[in-house]
């Protein structure tokens, strides 16, 4: 378990590199973004205000621009922070998606919780969500509980209602929650 992660992010192309920042909440650990190649994002007239999109993804956010060194010591500094328990903007955070899948998140994450911890690297909510979409390392990993079926049941059942429900397979409405969720932060912080 990382004690901090550094996820280096291009300024310029925003929208596509937030999706991994998605799975770093889902996964609930602490880190830091840097906003790599800043200045070409000044350049081009853009305007991010990255405090407040820091706030909204529950992690500190540091312009930077490696090539020329600047921001770095400010990045080292806030890691240390992060670190240490000193940066107001760690917090817990989870994307918000619709109530079907909630109720599917809460269903197996209730299930997968009753067996106590489960996992000590990952919490139970991105385990949960890798299992409905059928991620195959996650379900390895998890396969070795004797619980194991009991979670498959639960897992198709909510698959099953969500593809009912929303008329697409698990994977496809998640990863639109999620572009979604980095839309709207996006209009509220990028101009």
């Amino acid at each position: 378990s990382p004690d901090v992660v550094v996820k280096v992010v291009a300024a310029s192309n925003l929208e596509r590199n937030l999706y991994l920042t998605t799975e770093l909440i889902d996964m609930d650990c602490s880190t830091v973004m840097a906003l790599n190649m800043y200045d070409e994002l000044e350049q081009s007239g853009a305007q991010l205000d990255y405090d407040h999109l820091g706030s909204m993804l529950g992690m500190p956010i540091v312009p930077t621009v490696s090539r020329g060194g600047k921001g770095i010591d400010k990045l080292l500094d806030t890691i240390i922070d992060v670190y240490e328990n000193r940066a107001p903007k760690v917090r817990h955070t989870h994307i918000a998606y619709t109530s079907v899948v909630e109720n599917a998140i809460e269903a197996l994450e209730t299930t997968i919780k009753s067996e106590g911890s489960v996992s000590e690297h990952f919490s139970t909510r991105y385990l949960t969500l890798k299992m409905l979409e059928g991620d195959k390392e996650i379900e390895k990993m998890l396969s070795a509980n004797p619980r194991y079926p009991q979670w498959v049941e639960v897992r198709d059942a909510q698959v099953a209602a969500i593809k009912r429900d929303m008329g697409e397979d698990i994977e496809t409405v998640i990863a639109d929650q999620k572009y979604g969720f980095i839309d709207g932060a996006l209009k509220e912080t990028y101009k």
